[in-house]
């Protein structure tokens, strides 16, 4: 079976994702991938809720993060998708590394690179210790950023429960 590559990222990528020893190394590809987005213009980055705070259900952050990311795309941003590497954080998380060492190691790597030109913090944001962390990060490396407007994320999510796709 075939498995079709997020943009930006090869098989090599893929495969180093399956195999880090920490969140260090998931930096690294991190940081490779958003190298090559920002061949493409500016990068941007969607930041919020995802394991603890926002709408209190991790898939129910999870859908809204993704649905962020689509009006972002849809609109022309260049942005960067830290869903792909969803799978190796979990594993990192349950393998005994701290939630610290993945917003150092991966989330502040990033941040620190200035690969990434304009973060978007989805409504709620305040109510998650790593987006508080996150908010904090950037104001300390003088990024630039904004909030999502939410009456656009409730609109493109009342869309798609009456529309759905799949």
């Amino acid at each position: 079976m075939i498995q079709v590559l997020p943009k930006y990222w090869g098989y090599f990528d893929l495969e180093q994702v399956r195999g880090v020893r920490d969140f260090k190394d998931l930096s690294q590809v991190a940081l490779r991938v958003l190298r090559r987005m920002a061949e493409d213009g500016p990068v941007v980055q969607v930041c919020g809720p995802i394991t603890n705070g926002g709408l209190g259900c991790r898939q129910l952050n999870v859908d809204r993060f993704r649905t962020a990311i689509e009006i972002l795309g849809a609109d022309g941003y260049n942005v960067f998708d830290q869903m792909p590497f969803q799978p190796a954080m979990i594993k990192l998380l349950q393998s005994g590394f701290r939630v610290s060492s993945l917003l150092e190691d991966f989330y502040g790597a990033i941040f620190r690179s200035g690969l990434v030109r304009l973060l978007f913090f989805l409504p709620l944001w305040e109510t998650s210790s790593g987006a508080i962390w996150e908010r904090r990060q950037i104001l300390l490396h003088r990024l630039p950023f904004t909030d999502f407007p939410e009456d656009l994320l409730v609109l493109t999510e009342d869309a798609k429960a009456l529309f759905p796709t799949t």
